[in-house]
This record gives C-alpha cells, sequence and structure tokens, in this order.
C-alpha cells in the first residue's frame, strides 16, 4: 500500500526513486554560494549511487571544487490529468575524477566545450 503525505500525495519509495534516477536526462542542480542560493539546469547520468554531471569550466565545476552539500531535483508533470512526480537527491557536489564518468552517456548541450565531470553522491533521496 502506498504511503501518503499530508497533503495527500504518494510518497515514492527509495526503489521508485533509483528507477527514474537510472533514466538520467536534465535536473536542477542548488547550491549556497556564499549568501546566495544559486540553482542551474544540468543533464545527469546515474551511475551506482552518484549521479554525474558534465560541464564547463564555470561555477558548478568551481562548486565541485569545494566539495559541498547540494540538492538535484528531477521531475515531471502532466498538465492533461494533473499527475506529476519530482525526486530530490541530496548529496555532496565533488570532482568525479574517475574514468568511469567519461564513459557515461552524458553530451553537453551548450556549444561551449564541457570537459569536466563531477559527481553528487546520494545521501538521502525523497
Amino acid at each position: 500500500m502506498a504511503v501518503v503525505d499530508s497533503s495527500g500525495l504518494e510518497v515514492l519509495t527509495r526503489l521508485e526513486c533509483r528507477r527514474l534516477l537510472v533514466a538520467g536526462g536534465v535536473a536542477r542542480l542548488a547550491w549556497v554560494d556564499g549568501p546566495v542560493p544559486v540553482i542551474r539546469p544540468v543533464n545527469f547520468a546515474f551511475d551506482e549511487e552518484r549521479n554525474v554531471i558534465r560541464t564547463g569550466d564555470g561555477g558548478i565545476y568551481e562548486a565541485a571544487a569545494r566539495p559541498q552539500p547540494v540538492a538535484l531535483e528531477i521531475d515531471s508533470t502532466l498538465n492533461v490529468d494533473h499527475t506529476a512526480w519530482s525526486v530530490i537527491v541530496e548529496g555532496m557536489l565533488e570532482p568525479a575524477p574517475d574514468l568511469r564518468a567519461r564513459r557515461l552517456p552524458l553530451r553537453a548541450w551548450a556549444p561551449a566545450p564541457k570537459d569536466n565531470f563531477v559527481q553528487v553522491t546520494i545521501e538521502h533521496v525523497t
């Protein structure tokens, strides 16, 4: 039987969240940079217990150089019947130095070089 929260929404299990993450795709990455919250769209690939992001030399790569807590959110909505789901991963953003990350199916969407790989470890998922 499904667990329902105080708003009447079904709560996804960790296994259901993992199934949705495995598909990869587009997400929003959020962290705090000094006094300012930062949210950026990213494309990611799921790899065991981490989400790998391909990025350039800018803000995301700089944030990963100072490992820090972040949130990564993926979701989907259907306006026709008002159904939706959302998965939020809380973890650490850090460089992904291993060669395995470079073999994941991650293509840069922007024309600028995106030759760096960072990862978000999965410490908590809802």
